[in-house]
């Protein structure tokens, strides 16, 4: 069952405050239940309760809206809307109790809704006491979202503008409502409504720019301050990536540069060869083999030397381990000056090795170690480092037992350009480990340190945390295979691979959605590269902190100007309330006055308080009912005038309208004009043939008579004469004293001439003539009587039209019947649109019918026809109309009245719209029997003649009588349609003719 409470099409015999009633509860209805379900959508995708309990809240309001429209229904308006209105206000401040940053939008659409309400089906009383509960409702839900604790969940961004909107859309059509009917209110209403509607406007434009403006200025503070916290973060952190990659930097440079002057030391010992080979020093005797094979010398000594097993102890390798014995000048030494440096030692190309400290090296390393094989010895070699620049090998773990190390080599060449060995030196990463492990960036930033592949060299706990990556455990000799390459997001693993390549920088990388910033730095003596990793909200917490500060700061501020704001709202509300009342009171005193006016009371007066433009109106009111009261004492006597004067243009008029000869109808009209209305003469001029001259048609009185007899004429032209300017300009003219008129023709008929009116006789735009009438009194014609003889003179015209056209129509009809008498043929007109058909006296004659006969139209004429022309008369009828043919021209047979066929030429015109459709035809018909009968007679005659004629010649053509007799018999049956001839010949005949 459709239910009539959502029908929008309200009866027009209901009150207009329970049809308003009705519209605001379905809309409101509506606008609820939609935003209800938005809401608990908004609820079910996000999970938060607020929105789940503000759904609720609202589909309780449309609940009571449905109930209050039902009692609206019912007639109890006041009742339904009153519901309306509180449970609008309840569940709207409900809405600010739950939703944060709703309070402005949900104040003023409450204030709003509740005074539209109000106005449009309450009682001016209990209007205003639902304005105030409104008021109070919107200023409690702006006062609570300024004011309440921080436990309502944000406003959700998808209701940012849903809620402005359908709030919106609930007021703009309510205003259309109220637009409608804004004339209907009283003057005082409207000048409150307008002076509250201009003063929200401008404070909520202020608000609204203040406010708009205030967040853009402390975005941009916000903006401004971030990022000079920012850049200042990002210069600390890059600028300490920058400085530990120094620390680190100079640790391991200066190594390389040291090493450089052992390995020139070294290589200069080879030009001494011979001397200092020999032993005198330290004597490479002193080396014993070991169970392995392989040689050592002492602990007691400065370096251990070792040779591997396999490889034989030979003359030349005892001097390369004499003079490597030279080193122990220098090599301590070196060792001291760089405490990082665990070892530092030199390979012989032929396998030895002589290295410091001595650590008992022969009994550390397995008999077989070979130097020869390890990144520290190969890295420096010819073919792997042809430039003989310092070189460094990735880190590994250290075969002596000394952990991670990272070493330093320098190839040794003699005199003569020849490779002889590397020397390197081991540094010792733990103290690196521990510098980038001190290394604090933020309160909970980290460093770490990779190689040039993305080894990991140094990291804390949280650097394999942000890696994801679990420390790795490096075999002896081995370097790590644990690389920071590859790994996290794609911002994360470009950092990563522009640390391999030397680069420095800073970037802001994402993980496990935090955001930290990321600085780094090469090394870029080792290839090595330094990254400091920390928070960025670390970072920025003097931003936070002072973001936070301005915050608060401008919320005081907001909350301030909202109480402005409120007490200058309400202090206008107040000063509008007052202003329209001083404004309508005087208003209301004159309308008390005017009521008393149109009740009869004339000494009615409106009290006069001002000098304004109201005192002024009043003033004007009591100066018009003083004048009112004048002009009513003479009103009755100008009606009684007035009414004689159309009375008798309605007499004229009518008299007129029966005269349909137009000489006997002009001289009525002047006579009866004359005598009537007591003019001292009137007279009737009509515009000739040529439209160039104005001739006196019809005088009143023996003065008329004669001037008519004279035949008197105006050119249209003339400039001095009152009736050919009224004719010119269409319009009465009037001159109330001829003595001073210039364009007065004075008239030796009528020398007592003192005024004239002149009034067109116009038929349409056609000008038929001019109506003159004259006065012997000065001053005679007002405007009344130009109007009242102007009306005259156009019924004159339409009664001289129809006069006219009365004796055109009867020449015509006069000429048309001589013609029809002298015409043989029968006339039909046939009004197709209406289908029906007049059938001419003579039509019906031709047929056998008298007049009052055949008055079925069309039909009478389709039922005569012949059967045998019937479908060939209505088809040639129908070419014609439908446009195939040209012309309709029918010879057919129609039945007469005795039953005998008569032959008639029809033919007729249609006359057609602009589309070619005809609606209207008109023809004759020409009994045309006698000529075809006189036809069919002399085409027999013609074919028997021409038999005759054929018979003839062929018997001319037989040789003998018999044959002549047989041609004739066969001819003649032939000519007579195939019948048995006998041709006879009396005895005798032949012999007579021989």
């Amino acid at each position: 069952m459709k239910n009539r409470f959502l029908s929008i099409q309200l009866p027009e015999d209901r009150p207009v405050e329970q049809r308003n009633a009705l519209r605001i509860a379905l809309f409101g209805f509506l606008a609820s239940t939609i935003s209800a379900s938005f809401y608990l959508y908004l609820g079910i995708r996000s999970g938060d309760w607020q929105l789940y309990a503000w759904g609720a809240d609202i589909f309780a309001l449309a609940a009571a809206v449905a109930v209050g429209g039902a009692l609206i229904r019912r007639g109890r308006i006041s009742t339904g809307m009153w519901l309306i209105i509180w449970a609008a206000v309840i569940s709207f401040v409900g809405t600010v109790l739950l939703i944060e940053g709703t309070g402005l939008v949900i104040g003023v659409g409450l204030g709003v809704l509740v005074a539209v309400i109000a106005g449009q089906t309450l009682s001016s009383d209990s209007a205003a006491r639902a304005v105030r509960i409104g008021v109070t409702g919107a200023i409690a839900s702006i006062l609570l979202d300024q004011f309440l604790p921080p436990y309502r969940l944000p406003q959700p961004e998808a209701t940012r503008t849903f809620l402005p909107g359908i709030i919106a859309a609930v007021i703009l059509i309510l205003g259309y409502v109220i637009l409608r009917q804004f004339r209907d209110y009283s003057l005082r209403t409207k000048l409150l409504i307008s002076m509250s509607v201009i003063t929200a406007l401008s404070l909520g434009a202020y608000g609204f720019f203040t406010s708009r403006r205030s967040a853009q200025s402390q975005a941009f503070l916000s903006d401004e301050l971030q990022a000079t916290v920012q850049e200042q973060a990002e210069q600390e952190l890059t600028s300490a990536a920058a400085r530990e990659a120094d620390v680190a930097e100079d640790l391991l440079a200066q190594i390389p540069r040291s090493l450089q002057q052992l390995a020139d030391y070294r290589a200069a010992l080879y030009g001494q060869s011979e001397m200092l080979g020999a032993g005198q020093y330290w004597s490479s005797d002193s080396l014993a083999q070991f169970e392995g094979g392989q040689y050592g010398n002492s602990t007691s000594d400065i370096a251990s030397a070792f040779l591997p097993a396999g490889i034989p102890l030979t003359e030349s390798s005892k001097a390369e381990f004499n003079l490597s014995a030279y080193l122990d000048f220098v090599a301590p030494s070196f060792l001291d000056a760089h405490p990082n440096v665990v070892a530092v030692y030199y390979m012989l190309r032929e396998g030895g090795i002589t290295y410091y400290p001595n650590i008992d090296f022969v009994n550390v390393v397995p008999p077989d170690f070979d130097p020869r094989q390890g990144l520290y010895y190969t890295v420096a070699t010819p073919e792997n480092n042809p430039e003989r620049k310092p070189v460094w090998t990735p880190p590994y773990e250290d075969p002596a037992g000394m952990g991670m190390l990272v070493t330093s080599a320098i190839p040794v060449y003699d005199q003569r350009g020849n490779f002889r060995g590397v020397i390197s030196a081991d540094i010792q990463l733990t103290r690196v480990t521990e510098q980038v492990a001190n290394i604090q960036a933020g309160e909970s930033g980290f460093a770490f340190l990779v190689d040039s592949a993305g080894r990991v060299i140094a990291m804390t706990d949280a650097g394999y945390a942000f890696f994801d990556l679990e420390p790795e455990i490096v075999p002896v000799d081995e370097i790590p295979k644990q690389t920071v390459l590859g790994l996290g997001s794609a911002e994360l693993q470009d950092i990563t691979q522009k640390m391999t390549q030397g680069g420095d920088g800073l970037a802001r990388v994402t993980v496990e959605d935090v955001e930290y910033y990321l600085a780094y730095a090469p090394l870029e003596s080792v290839g090595y590269s330094i990254g400091l990793v920390a928070p960025v909200a670390e970072l920025e917490a003097k931003y936070l902190a002072a973001n936070e500060r301005v915050e608060a700061e401008n919320k005081n501020t907001e909350q301030l100007t909202t109480l402005i704001l409120i007490g200058v709202l309400l202090g206008a509300a107040l000063l509008s309330q007052f202003i329209s009342q001083a404004l309508s009171s005087p208003l209301l005193q004159l309308r008390a006055a005017a009521d008393q006016v149109t009740q009869g009371n004339l000494n009615a007066r409106a009290p006069i308080t001002s000098k304004d433009e109201i005192g002024a109106l009043g003033e004007t009111f009591n100066i018009m009912t003083a004048q009112l009261s004048e002009l009513i004492g003479s009103l009755e006597q100008r009606v009684a005038e007035r009414t004689r004067a159309l009375s008798t243009v309605a007499e004229v008029g009518t008299s007129a309208s029966t005269i349909l000869e137009t000489d006997k109808l002009l001289q009525e009209v002047v006579d009866l004009t004359k005598e009537r209305f007591g003019f001292y003469h009137a007279h009737i001029y009509l515009l000739d043939g040529t439209g160039d001259h104005l001739v006196l048609a019809a005088g009143a009185g023996e003065p008329g008579l004669k001037m008519v007899a004279e035949g008197r004429s105006i050119p249209l032209d003339s400039e001095q004469s009152l009736v050919a300017r009224a004719a010119r300009e269409q319009k009465g003219v009037t001159v109330n004293d001829v003595t001073r008129a210039s364009d007065f023709l004075p008239n030796p008929y009528l020398p007592d001439t003192r005024s004239e009116l002149a009034a067109p006789m116009v038929v349409g735009d056609q000008v038929v003539g001019v109506f003159d009438v004259q006065s012997d009194l000065v001053g005679r014609f007002t405007n009344a009587d130009v109007d009242i003889q102007t009306t005259l003179a156009s019924q004159i015209a339409v009664a001289i039209q129809n006069a006219r056209q009365y004796e055109l129509a009867n020449r015509f009809q006069q000429q048309y019947t001589l013609a029809l008498e002298g015409s043989n043929d029968g006339i039909w007109d046939w009004d197709i649109a209406n289908n029906s058909i007049f059938y001419s006296a003579r039509w019906k004659a031709m047929l056998g019918y008298e007049e009052y006969e055949l008055t079925r139209g069309f039909v009478e004429w389709e039922e005569r026809i012949h059967p045998e022309d019937r479908d060939y008369a209505v088809k040639a009828l129908d070419d014609y109309l439908e446009g195939r043919a040209p012309e309709y021209d029918v010879r057919i047979r129609l039945r007469h009245k005795d039953g005998t066929w008569r032959w008639i030429r029809d033919r007729g015109k249609a006359l057609r719209r602009p589309d070619g459709t005809a609606y209207r035809m008109a023809g004759s018909h020409s009994d045309i029997t006698e000529a075809v009968l006189q036809q069919e007679l002399a085409t027999q005659r013609a074919r028997q003649q021409e038999a005759l004629n054929r018979i003839t010649q062929n018997i001319q053509s037989a040789s003998t009588v018999e044959a002549a007799l047989q041609v004739a018999a066969r001819e003649l049956g032939h000519a007579l349609g195939s019948k048995p001839t006998l041709v006879e010949i009396e005895p005798g005949v032949m012999d007579k003719a021989a």
